[in-house]
Parts: C-alpha cells; sequence; structure tokens
C-alpha cells in the first residue's frame, strides 16, 4: 500500500511580529544583490523585501528618505492645487479680468501635470521592480 502523501507543514505565525525569512546565494550572486543595493540606495533586506512585494502585491519601494520626500511633495501640490482652485473660484465671483481666471486656470493645470508626474515616478519605480518574466 502507498504512503498517504506528507501533510503540508504548517509554521506558528505571529501576526503581530514581522517574519523572518532566510535566503542563501552564491558569492557572485551576493556581489551582483550588493551591486543593485548601491545603485539603489538601499539595504539588502529592503532590496530584496521591494523584489518580493513588487511580485506580490505591486508594491513600490522607496529608500526611507525618497519615501517621505515623495509624500511630502505630494501634500504641498495638493495644497498649492486647492489654493488656486479657491482664487479661481473668488475671482469668478469678483467678476475679476478674464486674464486672470485663465492664469488660475492655466497654474491649476500646471499643478495637475506636476502631480501626474509625481505618480509616474512612482510608477518607474514600480517599473525598476518588474521582473523578466514579465510580473
Amino acid at each position: 500500500m502507498a504512503k498517504d502523501a506528507p501533510k503540508p507543514r504548517r509554521y506558528w505565525v505571529n501576526k503581530e511580529q514581522p517574519i523572518s525569512i532566510g535566503l542563501r546565494l552564491e558569492a557572485d550572486e551576493v556581489a551582483l544583490l550588493d551591486r543593485a543595493c548601491l545603485d539603489s540606495g538601499l539595504k539588502r533586506a529592503t532590496w530584496v523585501r521591494g523584489c518580493v512585494m513588487r511580485v506580490l502585491a505591486g508594491a513600490p519601494c522607496f529608500p526611507h528618505d525618497q519615501a517621505l520626500a515623495l509624500v511630502q511633495i505630494r501634500m504641498e501640490l495638493r495644497r498649492i492645487g486647492v489654493a488656486i482652485r479657491m482664487l479661481a473660484a473668488r475671482a469668478q465671483t469678483i467678476h475679476a479680468a478674464e486674464a486672470c481666471i485663465d492664469n488660475a486656470r492655466a497654474y491649476h493645470l500646471e499643478i495637475r501635470a506636476q502631480l501626474c508626474a509625481v505618480r509616474d515616478a512612482v510608477r518607474g519605480n514600480l517599473a525598476y521592480w518588474e521582473a523578466d518574466d514579465g510580473r
């Protein structure tokens, strides 16, 4: 009689603590990893986690200082965009010159374009983490 297939091993997981995973690489693979980490400004663990998260969740991975800078840029651009939109609305209510309103609209479009550029930077970061097999 054939033996029953082994049951999958279950690991105890504390959902409140991150789980550490070991990885064995050859010396030449470590050299390639170190070069990629140096180029990106990330630590090994952060770089590897970025690769894993890109494949699993499509999430970008930025060095901490760049992530903070992107958040601050987006917040500031949105704040400026809201202020310009409010100025344009106020200019319309007081029947300001059409040129003034057009300028406000142009500034608003420029802010929107800059926000799109930030979004594209995030997408560009995601493209960096793309696997060769199209994932």
